[in-house]
């Protein structure tokens, strides 16, 4: 990734675990949740939030620590190869 705890919206309180920068274009977030993000209030934070990333045209992708991640990474493989 380009940066780690990013914050790619000055105007969105949002804060990406990893970032990929694109040439010209909104970047990708990859977010890494681990189980707080689970609970219903949080999860609709997030989305909230990650809905407006998308809107703006970012790369949202939700890793979730409790599965196994190199199944979830495969199929983003397309985003986050060099």
């Amino acid at each position: 990734p380009d940066y780690a705890q990013h914050c790619p919206e000055p105007d969105l309180p949002v804060q990406v675990d990893f970032y990929y920068a694109r040439d010209g274009v909104p970047g990708v977030c990859i977010f890494v949740d681990g189980s707080a993000h689970a609970a219903p209030p949080q999860a609709d934070h997030d989305r909230q939030l990650r809905g407006a990333l998308r809107e703006r045209g970012y790369r949202v992708i939700e890793l979730v620590c409790a599965q196994d991640l190199t199944s979830q990474l495969a199929r983003h493989a397309e985003f986050l190869s060099p």
